[in-house]
Formats: C-alpha cells, structure tokens, sequence
C-alpha cells in the first residue's frame, strides 16, 4: 500500500509539473497575442474534453480532461488547418506584421526560460539545507579508520579519521556540505588514494582544530551502489529526550530466512550452515563490537564473500562460528540469511506514555 501510495504521489507530482509547464508556455503565446492585438478563442491548459470553462471577454477560459499539453487558439491561425485566405478582420493573426507574428510563436519558449531563470534564482535565495560534511560512526576496518599521513621523509604514520571529524577538502577541492563530500568521494575512482583535511574538536571539546596534515585514505568499491567508497556515514548528533524508558544497544538473531539463489536448488544459509541461532546476540564480527543492525550490514557487504567470525552470547555462553557471506545472483549484495531484532527495552517508567501504550522491559524497538 506504501509502494502504492508513493508512485501515485510521483506520478501526480510530475502531471502537476508538467502541467505548469505548459502553463507558463502558453500563457507566454496568449500574452503576446492579446499585447499584439491578436484575438484569442481558447485559452486551454490540458487536451480533449473540456472539464471546466469560464468565458471572460472574447477568451474562453478552460481546464481540459488530459493534464499533457495545452493550447492557445487565436483568430486566423491554426497550425493543423491553414486558411490563406484575406481577412479585414483587424485582430486576425494573419493580418499583423511579421514580426509580431514571430514574437507571438516565439513567447512560449520565452516564458519558460524566463520562468526558470526566475525560478532558480528564487530557489538559490530561499536555499536548501543541506548536511554538514560531518564524518558519522566510523567502523574500525573501513577505510577512513586505516587512514594515514605522510611525516617529513617520506614515511607515513596512522590518522584514522573520527567520528564528528568536519571535512574541510578532498583532493584540494573545498567541501562545503555533506553532498559535496560523498560525490567528491564518489568520484574519485576505487583503489585511489585520496587526501582529506579536516576539523576536529580540542580537548575542551568547545573548539575545532584543523588538521596538521591531510589524512590519506584509500578508496574501495561499493558494490551495491557500483562506486568508490571509504565507509563514510553521516553524522547523527544525538539528543536524549524523556520518553520514559531506556534500551541496550544489543541486536539479536531473530530468525534465518532462506537466500533464494537463482538457478540453485534450495540450501540452508550461510548462518544456518554455521550453527547460528535464532535468539543469539550478536557480540562481535571480526573482531567489530555490534551494537546496531548497521553495524552488521556493514561489515557483510565489506567481505566481498570472504569468510567471517561471527561472536554471539547464547544462554550466558559464547561461542564463536565462521560464516562465509553468499550472493543470491551475479552483483546482488552478499547476504548471511538472518533477519535481526535490536533495542530491547531493559527500563521503564510506569507513569510514561510509552508504558500506557503497551511497551514493557523486554521489548524491542
């Protein structure tokens, strides 16, 4: 329903602009004609039946049923069905001088340069926010934490990049937002290294320091989006608010869904081949602290199919298994086959909304 829902709203979204268009277009023709002199039968937005008219003046006014296209129709000039013959009528198209003729055919495309000129430049002084080009969580095997620096000499020293790090420059050129800083990223090309400067907080935790030297970071290929990628996420600044109740940041396995793999017949998934459970919490993978579902979304896609160790706590024990991540087809992501549950409410307020709601300790969210 949500599918649905969404492609209704595009769909509706492009016929309204569409139909903007094509408004501005020929109410360009229709100005210039009534500017002429030029007498105008219809002015029309939309083709085929009329569903609404309002005759004002000599100009009939309509909103037609099919939302593609529109239409202007003056005295003496119609494009599918040429008329030379004279006319003394003085707001006939026919009768004015070429060149007003030629500015009436050419208002339309006028109008819809002008508007977007207008438009953009509206939107350029409204603005857009946009995300600064602040680095997020930063997994401890991507390549922003492998980062380096090269010292005087020659040789290179570690300067793994942080969390809440503010990204000044990617190869010289001058980040200004977060958009900026994935497409820099992105296009850099994979396997190359790429030089970042960067803010980052002193001490007191007030002021921001910039980089002694910029961070060397190689890049890598994401498969999924077919790009080059450095483990960047956004930063999330985090706000607590009083909503009564506390989690842990623990995921667990809640169940091991089947990788349907084309043309293969049915087999147990990785997890399952390794002896993963569901109710198991997941620890660690390769030695990453899993805290969040992102967090072993991450690490599967980075192996490239290699094979993982997977640490998880099972009935106050824990236990170690190997799982070798699988694609279902050809460029498909890698997959293990579970599907997780995380958050579980561990304390909460008998007096807050969220406990008159229905949530008790042990839920998850």
């Amino acid at each position: 329903m949500a599918i649905l829902e969404h492609y209704t709203l595009m769909t509706l979204a492009v016929v309204f602009g569409f139909s903007w268009l094509v408004f501005v277009h020929e109410l360009g023709h229709y100005l210039l004609a009534k500017w002429n002199g030029v007498r105008v039968h219809v002015f029309s937005i939309g083709m085929g039946p009329y569903l609404l008219s309002v005759q004002k003046g000599e100009t009939l006014y309509v909103l037609s049923l099919i939302p593609i296209g529109g239409y202007v129709k003056m005295a003496g000039q119609d494009d599918m069905k040429v008329d030379l013959a004279l006319s003394r009528d003085p707001k006939d198209y026919r009768n004015k001088r070429p060149g007003q003729r030629a500015a009436i055919l050419a208002a339309g495309a006028a109008f819809n340069l002008i508007f977007a000129y207008l438009g953009f430049a509206l939107c350029y002084w409204i603005g857009v926010e946009m995300p600064a080009p602040i680095i997020g969580k930063v997994d401890p095997q991507s390549p922003l934490a492998q980062a380096v620096s090269r010292v005087p000499g020659g040789k290179t020293e570690p300067n793994p990049l942080q969390e809440g790090d503010v990204i000044t420059m990617v190869n010289g050129e001058p980040i200004k937002h977060f958009f900026e800083l994935t497409m820099a990223i992105g296009s850099a090309g994979s396997n190359r290294d790429i030089y970042i400067q960067y803010l980052r907080r002193d001490a007191s935790g007030r002021d921001y320091v910039p980089s002694r030297l910029p961070a060397i970071v190689r890049t890598e290929k994401d498969v999924a989006v077919g790009a080059a990628s450095v483990g960047l996420t956004q930063y999330e600044e985090r706000v607590e608010y009083p909503v009564g109740f506390t989690c842990r940041e623990e995921v667990y396995i809640n169940a091991l869904p089947r990788i349907v793999e084309r043309n293969r017949p049915e087999r147990p998934n990785p997890a399952e081949e390794a002896g993963l459970l569901p109710g198991d919490r997941l620890v660690s993978i390769d030695g990453q602290e899993i805290r969040t579902v992102f967090d072993v979304f991450g690490q599967v896609k980075r192996s490239e199919g290699r094979e993982l160790t997977f640490v998880v706590s099972r009935q106050g024990r824990t236990l170690e298994f190997k799982v070798t991540p699988r694609r279902a087809s050809g460029e498909s992501p890698y997959q293990v086959g579970i599907s997780m549950i995380a958050n579980p409410v561990d304390r909460i307020d008998p007096d807050c909304e969220a406990y008159k709601a229905g949530l008790r300790e042990g839920a998850f969210l």
